[in-house]
């Protein structure tokens, strides 16, 4: 490219980008929050497929539905809520706080709802990524942008059970989260299929309620007893004591907040197979629950795992395995062999009639986008990763540039890595903002690299240990691509500053240095801020 240079703007001189972010949830949102605070002169818009904001939070509504840590390590990081009802949240609690987040934040105005992500390309000619979007309506229309943030995450796409004859019953029939609050329960007699946390949060709730609930759960699961649960306030919940001194007394809310963050993120080192503290979190847990149990061989021997803790996600459940001692509550282990009409048919009970089937069988957590997106080759990243999931750091996919993730593959899922992703994109946008870049894509030797660190770093941690696991897409030895290589506050650091030498970088103009423009400043030409250098050191 002949170099034409820019001689009427000043160094570093915010040129107007546009970026295009999908998903309204806590990655969306935290995006957007750090975009408009730190980067001036760009054209926003986000596309929303559901009817309002917060992701999984306003998807997932069924009976029992919470957060299982402490709701005060579960914000942002710069935006406690002092006024949590609950110290384990409810999804209601929770959506209402992101929603209370847009709101306060003005991020409405950038907001489009019940608009879906079609298909996604980059053309390569004019450096832009050209997206087809599914309104209200259903009508097609067109957006382009310089920056594409994918904000949907892996737990968005929730999946039926491969089940013969599934689709037979005529029963009523619910996946966890597409709840359905018109069906009563009250007297039925109830199969709720799934082991994870919609299942041990639902359990609870029905059980009371039903004639008679199995609980089938194929594989063992550890079941701890609630994160935090020896800080808990009386009952679970916050007193109207206890959130106005959290309103009113700043800096003791703050050190609350920070106490709530420290425990939840001391214990990386029960993550190592061999550690010492991994040995002793097992065997307690283990023992916790027999207690929990009472001791009935046939519960223990069906739910308390053997493996590594931590090999697939922990499930605390309040009051879960003691309602698995109630005369109308059964459990159920092994296969499923067939539904029909009225009845299942499984591996261990036989033949048995229901009213009602729940399936909490999760998401799929292939990572593989629900939407077609068209790299710098033409390759759908869909066919891609259907082969092998290869990444940078979580954050961006060799080949498709100026498309940044804020919830990928190996970032651990919570609220601190899923922000420091976002704030890694904005970083990444200021920086092709302000050196006139037309294109930042990741090498493929950087991927590589990553891909085989991960690889060796795992080999010594409890994900590779002999379990099926939604960290390895539901396979016993498939790569792990659920938690970082590291604790929450090593994804914080690791990506606190972006490492531009790995990406591939193309100009705007032709050449680097373009950007340095006419020779001043933007201070300098609105004459302020002159003296910023001088100092006095002690």
């Amino acid at each position: 490219m002949l170099y034409s240079p820019q001689f009427d703007t000043p160094l570093n001189f915010p040129r107007k980008l546009r970026v295009i972010c999908v998903g309204a949830g806590i990655s969306g949102i935290g995006f957007a929050y750090q975009l408009t605070r730190n980067v001036e002169n760009v054209d926003l818009v986000i596309y929303e497929k559901n009817s309002d904001v917060g992701g999984c939070w306003f998807e997932n509504q069924y009976p029992g539905c919470q957060c299982d840590v402490p709701s005060h390590s579960y914000t942002f990081s710069w935006d406690g809520n002092p006024r949590w009802n609950k110290y384990w949240a409810s999804w209601s609690e929770i959506q209402h706080y992101l929603r209370g987040c847009v709101d306060k934040w003005y991020l409405n105005k950038f907001l489009k709802l019940n608009h879906r992500l079609v298909s996604a390309r980059w053309d390569i000619e004019e450096s832009k990524w050209h997206l087809e979007i599914a309104t209200p309506t259903g009508r097609i229309i067109r957006d382009s942008a310089d920056v594409f943030f994918d904000a949907t995450g892996a737990l968005n796409r929730w999946k039926w059970p491969t089940i013969k004859g599934l689709d037979k019953f005529k029963g009523h029939l619910v996946h966890s989260a597409a709840w359905d609050h018109s069906y009563d329960f009250t007297g039925k007699r109830v199969l709720l299929i799934g082991g994870g946390p919609s299942g041990v949060q639902i359990t609870p709730q029905l059980a009371p309620i039903v004639t008679h609930l199995t609980h089938h759960i194929r594989s063992p699961l550890y079941v701890p007893e609630m994160r935090g649960q020896n800080d808990s306030p009386e009952n679970g919940y916050y007193s109207e004591a206890e959130k106005d001194k959290f309103t009113f007394d700043p800096e003791y809310f703050l050190q609350y907040r920070k106490h709530q963050t420290e425990a939840r993120f001391g214990s990386f080192l029960v993550s190592h197979k061999d550690s010492e503290l991994q040995r002793e979190t097992r065997k307690k847990v283990q023992e916790s629950m027999r207690q929990r149990l009472q001791y009935r061989e046939d519960l223990c021997k069906k739910l308390i795992p053997e493996w590594e803790y931590g090999c697939k996600r922990s499930v605390p459940g309040t009051y879960f395995l003691e309602t698995l001692l109630r005369p109308n509550v059964r459990v159920l282990a092994g296969e499923i062999l067939e539904i029909k009409e009225h009845s299942v048919i499984t591996e261990e009970a036989g033949e048995d009639q229901y009213d009602a089937i729940i399936c909490a069988t999760g998401f799929d957590t292939s990572y593989i986008p629900s939407f077609p997106i068209i790299g710098r080759h033409g390759i759908n990243l869909q066919d891609e990763w259907a082969g092998r999931v290869e990444h940078y750091l979580s954050v961006a996919v060799h080949g498709y540039p100026n498309y940044f993730m804020g919830s990928g593959p190996n970032n651990s899922t919570n609220v601190v890595t899923i922000q420091t992703g976002a704030a890694y994109a904005v970083q990444c946008i200021e920086k092709i903002q302000k050196e006139a870049i037309r294109s930042l894509e990741i090498t493929y030797d950087a991927v590589n690299d990553f891909t085989i660190h991960r690889d060796l770093f795992v080999k010594d941690m409890v994900w590779t240990g002999a379990c099926s696991s939604w960290y390895k897409n539901g396979t016993k030895d498939g790569p792990v691509l659920g938690p970082w290589v590291g604790s929450g506050l090593h994804y914080l650091a690791a990506l606190g500053k972006p490492r531009f030498e790995d990406y591939r970088i193309r100009y705007v103009h032709g050449n680097r240095f373009a950007y340095l423009g006419n020779g001043q400043t933007q201070d300098e030409i609105e004459g302020k801020n002159l003296s910023w250098f001088i100092r006095q050191d002690p």
